[in-house]
């Protein structure tokens, strides 16, 4: 009948893929479940509705970008339910004595609670201000292009991993 929707299996093939968690801090406090799935077939994927099944249960779909042969594509199936995380931060403003320029210290802290029974490895990125300066940091992170702050942390079963850093910048 005329719009209906179709449901149809276009491709019918396990592919290879790797767990990621990641925790973008400044999206919010979720630790997102996300399979980076390689494009093992002789077709590239197309863009759109990937429904996820686990020992033939439903566990959730996501979409996915157009994966050529041979890359990876991105599926997130959910978030951790046994891992809390939170991102806190203080300004400070500081009389430079400059031109009555007043500058702020940014100071934030990063923490992650382990719950669960296991073990976790989780990405943990976070964004700071574009006239950012003289950085200190209590684990020093991989800095990417955007601003973008990475750290690779691994959290114990039943720790919490605290990662603090501190910047100065332009009021």
């Amino acid at each position: 009948m005329m719009g209906d929707t179709i449901y149809t299996k276009i491709l019918d093939e396990v592919f290879p893929a790797r767990r990621v968690l990641l925790w973008n801090a400044q999206l919010g406090n979720d630790i997102s479940v996300i399979y980076k799935v390689r494009n093992a077939s002789d077709l590239p994927i197309t863009d759109g509705v990937v429904r996820n099944y686990q020992d033939s249960m439903f566990i959730g779909s996501d979409n996915i970008e157009f994966t050529p042969i041979g890359s990876e594509g991105s599926v997130t199936v959910g978030t951790v339910q046994d891992a809390r995380v939170e991102r806190s931060e203080t300004i400070t403003s500081i009389d430079s004595g400059i031109f009555s320029y007043l500058d702020t210290q940014h100071d934030i802290t990063l923490t992650i609670t382990n719950f669960s029974q296991n073990d976790l490895t989780i990405e943990v990125v976070d964004v700071y201000s574009t006239d950012a300066q003289e950085f200190t940091y209590s684990t020093a992170p991989s800095e990417e292009g955007g601003n973008v702050l990475r750290w690779i942390v691994d959290v114990k079963a039943g720790e919490t991993v605290t990662l603090t850093y501190q910047y100065k910048s332009e009021y």
